[in-house]
């Protein structure tokens, strides 16, 4: 089981290496716990940075799966800042995105670019051994990664 130390160390790691452009931004780690979370990771725009809530159960898991959702989170950040004020405020004030599912999808692309397609397939792996797997509109599904792992 990882530390939340040893998490966020990893989250250091994946940024400078990987992620290099959220080098300078502002992230804070948040770790919380309880069912009312229906995720192991989500992050959230701030006007100075961003926050990563990290739940708590994500720790259990191994850590090249914790670095595969890692990686699918930072890769949000990525795409975010690439977007417009205006696109950005919409997201605030409905709580969604225009188009989540190309969201989800696009972040998936961009960790397998960045180097964690092996790391996201293993998170999506360990988490349908106890939750109902993703489909697609939620993100890339297993078949799918699987499939871009073979073409690179």
């Amino acid at each position: 089981m990882l530390t939340q130390n040893e998490a966020i160390q990893i989250a250091k790691t994946v940024i400078a290496n990987n992620f290099p452009e959220l080098a300078s931004k502002r992230i804070k780690y948040v770790f919380v716990a309880g069912k009312e979370h229906d995720y192991y990771m989500a992050v959230q725009w701030l006007i100075i940075g961003y926050r990563i809530y990290i739940e708590k159960r994500i720790l259990k898991f191994s850590p090249e799966a914790f670095t595969g959702c890692l990686a699918h989170e930072l890769a949000h950040l990525v795409l975010d800042s690439r977007e417009s004020l205006w696109g950005r405020l919409w997201a605030i004030a409905t709580g969604k995105s225009s188009d989540e599912t190309a969201e989800e999808r696009n972040a998936d692309l961009l960790a397998i670019d960045r180097g964690f397609g092996k790391a996201l397939l293993q998170f999506h792996q360990e988490h349908d051994k106890k939750y109902v797997a993703y489909n697609a509109s939620e993100g890339m599904t297993k078949r799918e990664i699987k499939k871009m792992l073979k073409k690179l």
